[in-house]
């Protein structure tokens, strides 16, 4: 196996992006609404997921605009140093629930 020079490379932002995003919209937020719904109970799938597109879509743009930084580096220069590491310690802590949880398998 490769070692990194510490920095996560976009396979690793791509897979956490499709763990974070996949999540949302496989719960059953959609089977919630369909007594509500009625008919129209078709349309809730297809609008999460037209709302998972535009944060996927902002995502990869500034990963391309900021090319050779890492995740940490790049929210400190866009958030300034400290909220950056404030967004970094709940993004941690996000990460460390899912794989104490079983969702997320850190090898």
């Amino acid at each position: 196996m490769k070692q990194s020079n510490g920095k996560i490379g976009m396979k690793e932002y791509i897979a956490i992006v499709v763990f974070m995003i996949g999540a949302k919209i496989a719960d059953d937020t959609p089977s919630l609404f369909f007594k509500q719904l009625d008919n129209a109970a078709w349309m809730s799938p297809l609008i999460n997921g037209l709302a998972a597109i535009l944060p996927i879509a902002l995502f990869i743009k500034v990963l391309t605009l900021y090319k050779g930084m890492n995740l940490a580096e790049i929210t400190c220069r866009l958030l300034g140093n400290f909220i950056g590491k404030i967004v970094l310690f709940f993004f941690m802590g996000n990460i460390i629930q899912c794989h104490c949880a079983g969702l997320l398998r850190i090898q």
